[in-house]
């Protein structure tokens, strides 16, 4: 009897190897980067998850990926994958600790994907990440996710070029791959090619006609373009399909608000907010909120809509929100001119920032950034040595963080600074050289020409300021003042 039930042993040892060794050759041999769990149910709601992420339903993704991970504890790919997924900067920081740990029960590929994905979205080393897509993409050559995940360290790296190349490699292996047409979109988009892009978002609007994002993304080339109205049309049709998809409410209410209506924009938020159950898109939500009060220059609601939203930030511990929407703060005193309470908001800043468990790159980058704004403010108030000064540390933090992509903001401040002092004509080459594609340095820019007498040069960048039809916090704080001016020299070129 000892001995049948030991050989029973032996067989059922001997098929689990046999199915195992099987699973892992069957993932050898496919065109896409393997899903290693011992759970076939975690395995399908992971890619259930992940198609819901790929149309930017993050809340719902993650929903899932937690699901998976009760089904699958040790499953490295759910877990690295979360760190798209969640806002909180503790749940972030234990989804890269748990992928890190259970890493080697995954495939060769898997434990590069974390690895990939930790330098690109964790310690924002998109190089490193960039090296490691390449090495996964030598394995697996026919993956069109691959590619486009690969697109996007190419394009949070600034280089639009390989972005494009990438995401273009994508359909070429898989047409009907959806993100990569999205993508393509808001690249060509950005670059002024709305041709391009408008094809691409319609590709991708008939790929997946009822998802809310096809109606949403092709809605945003719209709101870039300047046609509010067929935006608006477009994030309703995107909230009749999915009400939830806080996404076009947002978007739906900044473009109210360019029309001149944003106290009914301020409606459609607050909506929103109130049937938002997950903190993290409650925040971002409000942060429209600050926004639509600044595009009417009112400063003093601003304020007070700041203040909300890091009462609610910080009570859910979405760290790098709360040291953000300080320096907001700070931005916002210095359009008041109350450089007091500026300076204690960067002051604020540094203690979030000090105090809390932040993810490092966040860490180092508000850190500098504290830096950049105490220089701002000091040439403000005339300080100019101390502004000098503090542009220097400035410079020397982000040549320690390695990071060559922001040194143009260095360029940019010595320009902010000789406008304080009204050197006018050095301030627009210091503005020009820095080539920042941002209308709040656009605005500078024109400004600064402005008032060195060339007209025709300050309308076309006041335009560009004006124009940039894309919700941002710069873009906020400028909008309305270049509007006006563009109007002004606009009156005056026609006398």
């Amino acid at each position: 009897m000892k001995g049948s039930a030991k050989g029973f042993v032996w067989i059922c040892v001997s098929l689990f190897f046999v199915c195992f060794f099987f699973q892992f050759g069957c993932q050898k041999e496919s065109k896409e980067i393997p899903i290693t769990s011992y759970s076939d149910e975690a395995r399908q709601l992971f890619i259930e998850a992940r198609d819901k992420y790929e149309f930017l339903h993050r809340e719902k993704a993650d929903a899932l990926l937690q699901e998976a991970l009760k089904k699958d504890p040790l499953f490295a790919q759910a877990h690295i994958y979360r760190i798209l997924t969640c806002a909180e900067t503790d749940a972030i920081e234990n989804a890269v600790e748990k992928a890190t740990k259970n890493a080697d029960r995954a495939s060769k590929a898997e434990q590069l994907l974390i690895s990939a994905f930790k330098a690109h979205y964790w310690e924002k080393d998109y190089s490193r990440a960039i090296e490691i897509y390449e090495k996964l993409k030598d394995l697996h050559p026919e993956d069109a996710r691959l590619c486009w995940l690969h697109s996007r360290a190419y394009r949070d790296s600034g280089n639009s070029e390989k972005a494009i190349e990438q995401n273009q490699k994508a359909i070429a292996i898989n047409e009907d791959f959806a993100p990569a047409h999205k993508d393509l979109g808001y690249t060509y988009s950005a670059r002024g090619d709305y041709e391009e892009a408008e094809k691409h978002f319609y590709n991708y609007l008939q790929l997946n006609p009822l998802e809310p994002n096809s109606h949403d993304s092709i809605a945003d080339l719209y709101t870039k373009m300047g046609r509010f109205e067929d935006a608006i049309v477009h994030y309703k049709k995107a909230l009749d399909i999915d009400p939830t998809f806080t996404y076009s409410h947002r978007k739906l209410a900044i473009n109210l608000c360019f029309i001149g209506k944003c106290k009914e924009g301020r409606e459609v938020l607050q909506e929103a907010i109130d049937n938002d159950m997950n903190p993290s898109s409650k925040v971002y939500t409000m942060e429209r909120v600050i926004h639509s009060y600044l595009y009417e220059q009112d400063y003093l609601s601003a304020l007070d809509a700041i203040d909300r939203t890091i009462a609610m930030a910080t009570a859910n511990g979405i760290l790098e929100e709360v040291a953000r929407l300080k320096l907001a703060k700070c931005a916002v005193y210095s359009q008041l001119k109350d450089y007091e309470n500026a300076k204690k908001c960067i002051t604020d800043c540094q203690k979030v920032t000090l105090a809390k468990n932040l993810v490092p790159y966040y860490k180092d980058y508000y850190l500098s950034e504290r830096l950049l704004w105490e220089a701002w403010v000091a040439a403000e108030q005339h300080r100019y040595d101390e502004a000098l000064d503090k542009a220097a540390e400035y410079r020397a933090a982000l040549e320690e963080m390695n990071d060559s992509r922001r040194l143009k903001y260095h360029i940019a401040l010595l320009g902010h600074i000789a406008m304080t002092r009204g050197e006018t004509r050095s301030a627009f080459e210091l503005f020009k050289n820095a080539s920042i594609d941002d209308p709040f340095f656009h605005y500078l820019t024109a400004r600064a020409i402005d008032k060195s007498g060339n007209k025709e040069t300050a309308a076309k960048y006041f335009r560009k300021a004006a124009n940039w039809n894309a919700d941002t916090l710069h873009y906020a704080l400028v909008r309305q003042k270049a509007l006006a001016r563009k109007v002004m020299l606009s009156s005056t070129e026609a006398q």
